[in-house]
């Protein structure tokens, strides 16, 4: 498709919307000890406000990808940007009322529910000229961005503009109005006939119940945000600089996603050598990020926040892009979204760490024993074989 002259490509319109989606999504993550000190919150029941977030976003995965099966990629995305743009408003509005913050956060993923699959299927069709893998990676960095700069940004308004509990959200609601005259006139992919989504529920069904599917991705998938979830949400709890908590919170997220991105492109090229590889290797780096803060957590040094956000950033990095890679390799094309829908809603299940591990802890369980258990799991997860992927006929 051409973009005209001077004029983003559409896949870049496109990612600019899913970037403003993930920002609105992962702002809130840097400002979590500012509801914790200035606002008094129970550590309990802020961890309850970021975890509100995938109650918001799993069913709203399923409607979206419904949606963008029956009519196009347009409607629900163009929802998506301005439910986001809702959900910082609620978020604004809690400083004066903490239960705002809980419906902030689940508008904000009933935002990103709408928006991650309709909006990875159309970018990857949008790239479908440049070849196996760019749509999974173009979608995973315009998300990692905005994952990372979210928070990142947030942190340093908050760590030192008056109102920490408000002015930080300024810069989302520009970003959001910004995303919407960047999407709102993208045509759908010309050349792409799709079916209706009753016609290719037992496709779909088929795919997700595959043997190359299952034996894999449930177990892989909840590290791919719990990766992200334990460096800038967890680490940053225990490793704490007095006075400086919420900038280095959002030095964290930035790090981590930061990472995330550098590191696309290496597992991109992991995945076409070896199908898989970036998945192990996406685990491993789980469990050696994880060690880290282990022994971080003993001995209580803060600098080790860098090699633990890069490691976990790494990790998160390598194991979304070889899960939407494995969705490219066995899903129809009319089926993408719906598949992606089912990846994501296992991908954020790993939003939930922060919550388990404040309960965890607060039953006495040692913070160091904790992140040595979940070293253990993602060592042996990394061990399953990853299924080829077997053609099918496709109707």
């Amino acid at each position: 498709m051409g973009s005209g002259p001077g004029r983003p490509a559409p896949w870049m319109r496109v990612a600019v919307a899913m970037l403003a989606v993930g920002w609105g999504a992962n702002q809130f993550s840097s400002l979590l000890l500012v509801y914790r000190s200035t606002s008094h919150l129970p550590d309990t029941f802020v961890s309850l406000a970021f975890a509100t977030y995938a109650l918001g976003l799993i069913p709203a995965l399923l409607v979206g990808a419904a949606l963008a099966d029956r009519v196009d990629r347009r409607l629900p995305l163009r929802l998506a940007v301005v439910l986001a743009g809702v959900g910082t408003l609620l978020l604004a509005a809690g400083s004066e009322s903490s239960w705002l913050l809980l419906a902030g956060r689940f508008v904000s993923g009933v935002a990103s529910g709408a928006a991650l699959a309709p909006g990875s299927a159309w970018i990857a069709e949008l790239s479908h000229h440049d070849g196996p893998g760019a749509g999974a990676r173009r979608s995973t960095i315009a998300l990692s961005i905005g994952f990372g700069f979210g928070p990142l940004v947030t942190g340093v308004i908050a760590q030192w503009a008056p109102l920490p509990e408000l002015t930080p959200y300024s810069v989302h609601v520009v970003l959001t109005v910004i995303a919407l005259l960047a999407v709102w006139n993208v045509p759908d992919e010309p050349g792409v006939t799709r079916t209706r989504a009753s016609s290719r529920r037992a496709e779909i069904r088929a795919t997700l119940l595959s043997p190359a599917f299952l034996r894999t991705t449930p177990a892989t998938a909840p590290w791919v945000f719990g990766t992200a979830s334990t460096a800038f949400a967890i680490a940053p709890s225990i490793l704490t600089v007095p006075g400086y908590g919420v900038v280095v919170s959002g030095t964290a997220a930035g790090l981590t996603l930061g990472a995330g991105v550098a590191i696309q492109p290496l597992a991109k090229h992991m995945e076409r050598q070896r199908p898989g590889l970036a998945r192990r290797t996406g685990l491993v780096l789980t469990a050696v990020g994880l060690l880290i803060a282990a022994a971080a957590f003993e001995v209580h040094v803060v600098w080790l926040i860098a090699p633990i956000a890069i490691a976990l950033g790494g990790a998160y990095g390598l194991l979304l892009v070889s899960g939407l890679r494995r969705v490219e390799d066995l899903a129809h094309p009319d089926d993408r979204a719906a598949v992606n829908a089912f990846f994501y809603a296992l991908t954020y299940v790993g939003f939930a760490a922060p919550l388990v591990f404040s309960e965890l802890t607060a039953h006495q369980l040692g913070p160091s024993a904790l992140m040595i258990g979940g070293a253990v799991i993602a060592a042996a997860t990394s061990a399953l074989r990853q299924r080829p992927a077997e053609p099918e006929p496709r109707a």
